[in-house]
């Protein structure tokens, strides 16, 4: 294969030997998750929020299972909603 660096072709040989392995749907969701959360935390501004304990507890184990905090999954799920919905007059 020409044009690959050398790096590229490092990839492709450890590829081609089987020396590498596919990533899972599960660890590039996990990946997406803490890359966003990183970006929130550059701008955050601190809120306090009042939730049922059933919501909290579920946030919870959605974050564990996305490997990033609660509070970073909380702010993502408002950021999406405000996003999806726009400007609010």
């Amino acid at each position: 294969m020409n044009g690959l660096d050398p790096e590229e072709r490092e990839i492709l040989d450890a590829f081609e030997e089987g020396k590498l392995e596919r990533a899972s749907e599960a660890d590039l969701l996990k990946t997406r998750h803490q890359r966003y959360a990183q970006e929130m935390v550059s701008q955050e501004r601190l809120i306090h929020l009042r939730l049922s304990e059933r919501d909290l507890l579920r946030l919870r184990r959605k974050a564990r299972e996305a490997g990033i905090p609660y509070e970073m999954l909380a702010a993502q799920i408002i950021h999406r909603y405000v996003e999806e919905v726009g400007e609010i007059d």
